[in-house]
């Protein structure tokens, strides 16, 4: 795709549950992280500098969400949309006070021309076959992520419904969210991770039975981060959905590339 056939609204996948829109003449990063491990898998050809934002919006603060925002913020000059217990991490981490904004669920602002709803979300409850199968790959490894983890604490989770003159996108970072908020929402697309428990599949296909939208784009299926990650069968995912929901259109992201979003 060259630069003239490019779409008003389009996307490129940064890996884990990192994305770069630009909905017409505005830009936003979700989650954007890039220092993916040694060996990660695809290989990302993007650095900080290649991307552009009007807005940083963060669903959670764990590292492999939030790490990068702080330089992402100082390159673009983007205010950070987070919760306030993210906000606080961010600050604490040295972003300046003047590019956060606190977030909760249900608040409604605009970007530009695209405006914005931070819904109610969680984290997604990792189950027993998963941690074990998480601790054979890691070993000794596991005190290192410890660490990690707690530098960066989760927080307050909020997915972000971004709706435009082309039509809506919902996104989350975490495969943990409330059915009665789903319930609720009607976009035309969502960006679903594939990753955090061993049904991950089934837990993905009933949120989208849930929201009914027209196109599903997976992410976070990435091997990101060596041992401590895996690759997931995201096209093991698009089969299950086109056997059960063939009305939604399954869009695998091609990393660091430009695709339609709508």
């Amino acid at each position: 795709m060259v630069e003239g056939d490019l779409p008003a609204a389009r996307f490129r996948w940064l890996g884990t549950a990192g994305f770069e829109l630009c909905l017409g003449p505005t830009s936003v990063l979700l989650d954007p992280f890039l220092s993916r491990g040694k060996g990660a898998r695809p290989v990302l050809p993007l650095g900080g500098t290649d991307l552009q934002a009007d807005a940083i919006l963060v669903t959670h603060g764990h590292y492999d969400h939030a790490y990068d925002v702080p330089e992402l913020a100082r390159h673009t000059g983007a205010p950070v949309y987070a919760s306030a217990p993210v906000c606080d991490v961010l600050h604490d981490l040295g972003m300046p006070a003047r590019q956060l904004r606190s977030m909760a669920a249900g608040r409604a602002w605009r970007i530009g021309q695209v405006s914005v709803l931070a819904v109610a979300s969680r984290h997604a409850r990792f189950d027993l076959p998963l941690l074990w199968r998480g601790l054979r790959r890691v070993g000794w490894q596991a005190f290192r992520l410890l660490r990690a983890m707690a530098a960066y604490p989760c927080g307050d989770v909020l997915g972000y419904q971004l709706t435009t003159a082309w039509g809506s996108v919902l996104h989350f970072g975490s495969a943990g969210w409330f059915r009665e908020e789903l319930a609720r929402l009607h976009p035309d697309v969502v960006l679903l991770p594939l990753q955090g428990h061993s049904r991950i599949y089934d837990i993905a296909g009933e949120a989208t039975g849930l929201l009914r939208p027209k196109r599903v784009i997976p992410h976070h299926f990435d091997d990101f981060y060596p041992p401590v990650s895996e690759l997931i069968d995201v096209q093991a995912f698009g089969t299950m959905m086109r056997e059960r929901m063939p009305d939604v259109e399954v869009v695998e992201p091609r990393m660091g590339e430009w695709m339609s979003l709508f």
